[in-house]
């Protein structure tokens, strides 16, 4: 005997892949929470340091290494983004 097909609505199938998706709903066993269990925000695990080239002017890696680098801060603004 053959079962029959689910039939898949598709606003049904959507609605539940955003609520899957999402942070606010089923927060304990959505993806999202699933992804990030084990956050941390602490500074002991990233440590990022950065040097701003004066007139955002392109430099080799050799030069890169020989400069200071000053320690960088979670809010600290990087850019324009434009520059390459």
């Amino acid at each position: 005997m053959t079962l029959p097909h689910p039939r898949l609505v598709r606003g049904i199938t959507v609605e539940r892949c955003e609520k899957f998706l999402s942070r606010d709903f089923y927060c304990d066993i959505n993806l999202h929470s699933q992804l990030y269990k084990d956050i941390q925000d602490s500074k002991e695990y990233i440590k990022l340091h950065v040097h701003s080239v004066p007139n955002l002017k392109r430099i080799t890696f050799k030069e890169a290494i020989k400069c200071e680098y000053k320690k960088a801060e979670r809010g600290d603004w990087f850019g324009p983004s434009w520059v390459r």
